[in-house]
C-alpha cells in the first residue's frame, strides 16, 4: 500500500458510470473506509491495455484519472481511496496510448532483454530496413521501423506497428491493436 498520486487509466460505460457510481470529468472523489480491491475503493489501471481487460472498446469510454491517497495493487489493477478523473480519452487515442506504452516496454526491454520473445506479454522491436518482429503469446507486441519491415503476433490483445515503406503488421488473436 502506497500513500502518493499517480496517473492511471479508467473505463466507464457509455454514461461514464462505474458499479453504479456516476462520474463527471474534471471532479474528484473520495472513498471512506477501508480500501480492498475488488471490493472497496475506487479502481483503475497503471498500465491502459489492461483496461480492456474490464471494459470493451465497442460499448465503453476511457479516461485518464489520477489517483491518490491509500492506493493498493492488485495484479493488473489497483484500488485507491481519492479519485479524480482528468479527461476522456477518445478511443483512437486511447489504443494509441497503449500501442506507445507498450513500444516504451519494449524499447526499456532492449537494454534488458527477456531470454526469449515468446509467451505472455511478450515484445520485440527492431530497427533497420528489412527488418522482422514476431511474436506469440497473450498480450504480445512487436515494433518495427525501416524499409520494408514486417510484424507478426499471435495471442490475445497483441499489437503490430509498423514504419517505413512497404511496411505490414498482422496480428491473430481477439483484441487486434
Amino acid at each position: 500500500m502506497t500513500e502518493t498520486k499517480t496517473i492511471a487509466y479508467k473505463g466507464f460505460d457509455q454514461n461514464l458510470c462505474c458499479k453504479d457510481m456516476q462520474y463527471e470529468v474534471g471532479k474528484e472523489y473520495k472513498h471512506d473506509g477501508e480500501v480492498k480491491p475488488c471490493e472497496s475503493g475506487f479502481h483503475a489501471c497503471i498500465e491502459p491495455l489492461d483496461v480492456f481487460d474490464y471494459y470493451v472498446p465497442g460499448t465503453s469510454r476511457f479516461c485518464e484519472v489520477e489517483v491518490g491517497g491509500k492506493i493498493v495493487p492488485d495484479g493488473d489493477k489497483i484500488a485507491c481511496e481519492n479519485l479524480k478523473v482528468i479527461r476522456e480519452i477518445p478511443i483512437g487515442e486511447f489504443v494509441g496510448i497503449c500501442v506507445e506504452r507498450k513500444i516504451k516496454n519494449v524499447l526499456a526491454n532492449l537494454i534488458d532483454p527477456p531470454s526469449n520473445e515468446t509467451g505472455n506479454q511478450s515484445a520485440a522491436s527492431n530497427t533497420g530496413n528489412q527488418s522482422a518482429a514476431s511474436n506469440t503469446g497473450y498480450r504480445s507486441a512487436a515494433s518495427n521501423t525501416g524499409d520494408q519491415s514486417a510484424a507478426s503476433n499471435t495471442g490475445d490483445q497483441s499489437a503490430a506497428s509498423n514504419t517505413g515503406n512497404q511496411s505490414a503488421a498482422s496480428n491473430t488473436g481477439y483484441r487486434f491493436y
